[in-house]
Protein backbone atom coordinates (compact mmCIF):
# COMPACT_ATOMS: atom_id res chain seq x y z
CA UNK A 1 0.00 0.00 0.00
CA UNK A 2 0.94 3.56 -0.48
CA UNK A 3 1.05 6.61 1.84
CA UNK A 4 -2.37 7.59 0.46
CA UNK A 5 -3.56 4.05 0.78
CA UNK A 6 -3.99 3.20 -2.53
CA UNK A 7 -2.32 -0.36 -4.18
CA UNK A 8 0.75 -0.83 -5.88
CA UNK A 9 2.85 -3.41 -7.61
CA UNK A 10 6.42 -2.68 -7.84
CA UNK A 11 9.71 -4.09 -8.57
CA UNK A 12 11.48 -5.52 -5.74
CA UNK A 13 15.04 -6.06 -7.82
CA UNK A 14 17.71 -4.64 -6.07
CA UNK A 15 18.49 -2.50 -9.12
CA UNK A 16 17.89 1.09 -8.27
CA UNK A 17 17.03 1.89 -12.03
CA UNK A 18 14.35 -0.01 -12.23
CA UNK A 19 10.83 2.38 -12.52
CA UNK A 20 8.17 -0.39 -12.47
CA UNK A 21 5.59 1.07 -10.35
CA UNK A 22 1.62 -0.99 -11.58
CA UNK A 23 -1.00 1.08 -9.72
CA UNK A 24 -4.17 -1.22 -8.98
CA UNK A 25 -7.61 -0.60 -7.73
CA UNK A 26 -8.50 0.52 -4.54
CA UNK A 27 -9.93 -2.86 -2.26
CA UNK A 28 -13.85 -1.44 -2.73
CA UNK A 29 -12.93 -3.46 -6.06
CA UNK A 30 -11.88 -6.57 -4.57
CA UNK A 31 -9.01 -9.09 -3.53
CA UNK A 32 -5.66 -9.17 -5.64
CA UNK A 33 -5.19 -13.20 -6.54
CA UNK A 34 -1.99 -14.34 -8.39
CA UNK A 35 -3.03 -16.85 -10.69
CA UNK A 36 -1.12 -19.87 -11.74
CA UNK A 37 -0.89 -18.62 -14.92
CA UNK A 38 2.96 -16.95 -15.92
CA UNK A 39 3.42 -14.73 -18.56
CA UNK A 40 5.67 -16.02 -21.27
CA UNK A 41 7.08 -12.38 -22.03
CA UNK A 42 7.96 -11.71 -18.28
CA UNK A 43 7.84 -15.03 -16.41
CA UNK A 44 5.27 -13.27 -14.12
CA UNK A 45 2.08 -15.05 -11.98
CA UNK A 46 -0.75 -13.07 -13.41
CA UNK A 47 -3.06 -11.00 -11.26
CA UNK A 48 -6.47 -10.51 -11.43
CA UNK A 49 -9.11 -8.68 -8.95
CA UNK A 50 -12.05 -11.10 -7.57
CA UNK A 51 -14.95 -9.98 -5.94
CA UNK A 52 -18.04 -11.74 -4.52
CA UNK A 53 -20.92 -11.45 -7.16
CA UNK A 54 -19.05 -10.46 -10.09
CA UNK A 55 -17.07 -11.32 -12.44
CA UNK A 56 -13.31 -11.47 -12.04
CA UNK A 57 -11.09 -8.84 -13.48
CA UNK A 58 -7.88 -10.10 -15.31
CA UNK A 59 -5.24 -7.65 -15.19
CA UNK A 60 -2.94 -10.12 -16.27
CA UNK A 61 0.79 -9.73 -16.48
CA UNK A 62 2.05 -7.01 -14.04
CA UNK A 63 4.80 -6.28 -16.29
CA UNK A 64 2.54 -5.93 -19.89
CA UNK A 65 -0.16 -3.84 -18.00
CA UNK A 66 2.72 -1.49 -16.92
CA UNK A 67 3.98 -1.10 -20.31
CA UNK A 68 0.38 -0.31 -21.26
CA UNK A 69 0.02 1.78 -18.68
CA UNK A 70 2.97 4.11 -19.82
CA UNK A 71 2.07 3.70 -23.70
CA UNK A 72 -1.81 5.40 -22.96
CA UNK A 73 -0.09 7.71 -20.56
CA UNK A 74 1.78 9.18 -23.34
CA UNK A 75 -0.90 9.18 -25.84
CA UNK A 76 -2.59 11.00 -23.39
CA UNK A 77 -0.47 13.66 -22.61
CA UNK A 78 0.19 13.66 -26.73
CA UNK A 79 -3.05 14.23 -27.60
CA UNK A 80 -3.45 16.80 -25.07
CA UNK A 81 -0.60 18.43 -26.08
CA UNK A 82 -2.32 18.60 -29.61
CA UNK A 83 -5.44 19.89 -28.57
CA UNK A 84 -3.92 22.50 -26.82
CA UNK A 85 -1.73 23.74 -29.24
CA UNK A 86 -3.58 22.53 -32.12
CA UNK A 87 -5.90 25.76 -32.39
CA UNK A 88 -3.10 28.19 -32.38
CA UNK A 89 -1.37 26.18 -35.47
CA UNK A 90 -5.06 27.65 -37.66
CA UNK A 91 -5.69 30.98 -38.82
CA UNK A 92 -7.61 31.57 -35.37
CA UNK A 93 -4.31 31.89 -33.66
CA UNK A 94 -3.65 34.88 -35.38
CA UNK A 95 -6.71 36.06 -33.68
CA UNK A 96 -6.46 35.29 -30.74
CA UNK A 97 -3.82 37.50 -30.09
CA UNK A 98 -5.45 40.67 -29.70
CA UNK A 99 -7.07 41.63 -26.60
CA UNK A 100 -10.43 40.36 -26.03
CA UNK A 101 -10.57 37.76 -28.63
CA UNK A 102 -10.53 33.62 -27.51
CA UNK A 103 -11.14 30.92 -28.77
CA UNK A 104 -14.44 31.09 -28.98
CA UNK A 105 -14.98 34.80 -30.89
CA UNK A 106 -12.01 33.65 -33.12
CA UNK A 107 -14.75 30.76 -33.76
CA UNK A 108 -17.36 33.15 -34.38
CA UNK A 109 -15.34 35.29 -36.64
CA UNK A 110 -14.07 32.84 -38.66
CA UNK A 111 -17.77 31.53 -39.04
CA UNK A 112 -18.32 34.93 -40.37
CA UNK A 113 -15.62 35.34 -42.80
CA UNK A 114 -13.15 36.88 -40.84
CA UNK A 115 -9.81 34.57 -41.12
CA UNK A 116 -6.87 37.32 -40.13
CA UNK A 117 -6.35 40.59 -38.42
CA UNK A 118 -6.66 42.58 -41.90
CA UNK A 119 -9.95 41.00 -42.53
CA UNK A 120 -11.40 42.66 -39.21
CA UNK A 121 -9.51 45.39 -39.34
CA UNK A 122 -11.48 46.05 -42.91
CA UNK A 123 -14.87 44.49 -41.86
CA UNK A 124 -17.88 46.63 -41.34
CA UNK A 125 -18.32 46.36 -37.46
CA UNK A 126 -22.28 47.05 -37.39
CA UNK A 127 -22.59 44.61 -40.47
CA UNK A 128 -20.61 42.18 -38.65
CA UNK A 129 -22.11 42.24 -35.25
CA UNK A 130 -25.23 41.55 -37.22
CA UNK A 131 -23.33 38.01 -37.70
CA UNK A 132 -22.16 37.29 -34.36
CA UNK A 133 -23.96 36.19 -31.37
CA UNK A 134 -23.53 38.92 -28.48
CA UNK A 135 -21.01 40.82 -29.90
CA UNK A 136 -21.43 44.72 -30.52
CA UNK A 137 -20.56 47.12 -32.80
CA UNK A 138 -18.82 49.08 -30.28
CA UNK A 139 -16.75 45.73 -29.37
CA UNK A 140 -15.88 44.78 -32.90
CA UNK A 141 -14.27 48.90 -33.14
CA UNK A 142 -12.36 48.73 -30.52
CA UNK A 143 -10.51 45.36 -31.58
CA UNK A 144 -10.29 47.11 -34.81
CA UNK A 145 -9.24 50.06 -33.23
CA UNK A 146 -6.22 47.77 -31.52
CA UNK A 147 -5.21 46.22 -34.59
CA UNK A 148 -4.60 49.99 -36.77
CA UNK A 149 -2.41 50.86 -33.34
CA UNK A 150 -0.13 47.39 -33.88
CA UNK A 151 0.20 47.96 -37.23
CA UNK A 152 1.09 51.58 -36.95
CA UNK A 153 3.10 51.29 -34.27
Amino acid sequence: MSRSGGRFIKCTNPDQNCKFTLPLPPPRYGELVITDTICEKHGLHHVSVVKEGARPWEIGCPYCSYIELQKNQKERKANKTNRKTGVKKTSAGKLTGIAGIGEAIAKQLQSAGIKTPDDLAAADAEELSGKLTRISKKRIMGWQNAIQSQTSS
